[in-house]
């Protein structure tokens, strides 16, 4: 999802800094962008460590000056068996990735959008963040709290003109769902009978990540076919 986002946000007149500890995949994707005449740079990054994400905002700063958007979509699934079964290491490395990960993305890019006078943070959930999983247990706990961190970030920095919201997808065909074991049961559970395609959760990043969103801030915004009406 994160290489779907960076594409589109970039179509559409982005300057993107993509962010990841996958180096040759990210600069892959930030070659194949430059060759489409987009402006898409690689920087490599571990989101669960401060001064990754500090030195990653100073590099994105000196290139470009303030950040004004930040898309906080690193995740992993963690490990399957409930919480009985699950590892300890395996829930301290979900923790670490997919809930610390987002604290630290917002703590580091806050000041420079500060000093820009507007910013959008868009912290990307699940489904999953809102219902429960039986075997799921850490990757279910940090993106439901991505949730409310999300609302306690959008309260603090309204006035600041800072807008912080998440976006909750169902099942997306990516290669980490397509390697879930249960990947036909929350198939037959969406109502629209599908995944959705990356690029359909990356259209709801570009809104926020827009004007178009201006009044909207502590929202979450739900993709998932269906799935969460019944």
């Amino acid at each position: 999802m994160g290489a779907a986002h960076a594409m589109v946000l970039a179509r559409h007149g982005a300057t993107v800094h993509i962010a990841d500890v996958l180096h040759d995949e990210g600069r892959e994707l930030a070659a194949r962008a430059r060759e489409e005449g987009l402006a898409i740079h690689y920087l490599e990054l571990d989101v669960t460590d401060e001064q990754s994400w500090m030195a990653a905002v100073q590099a994105a700063e000196d290139r470009w000056g303030d950040i004004n958007v930040l898309v906080n979509n690193a995740g992993i699934t963690g490990q399957p068996g409930g919480f009985a079964m699950e590892d300890p290491q395996i829930w301290n490395r979900t923790i670490s990735v997919n809930q610390t990960g987002v604290y630290l993305g917002m703590r580091a890019v806050v000041p420079s959008m500060q000093r820009a006078g507007v910013g959008s943070i868009i912290n990307i959930s699940s489904i999953l963040g809102f219902v429960g999983d039986s075997e799921y247990f850490a990757y279910n706990a940090s993106k439901g709290a991505l949730l409310t961190m999300t609302r306690s970030a959008a309260l603090k920095l309204a006035k600041e003109n800072i807008r912080v919201n998440t976006v909750c997808p169902g099942m997306v065909t990516t290669p980490m769902n397509e390697a879930e074991v249960e990947l036909q049961k929350y198939i037959d559970a969406t109502p629209m009978g599908r995944m959705a395609q990356p690029e359909e959760v990356s259209n709801v990043v570009l809104f926020l990540a827009s004007n178009e969103s201006s009044y909207m801030t502590g929202s979450d915004l739900i993709v998932d076919g269906g799935f969460l009406a019944q």
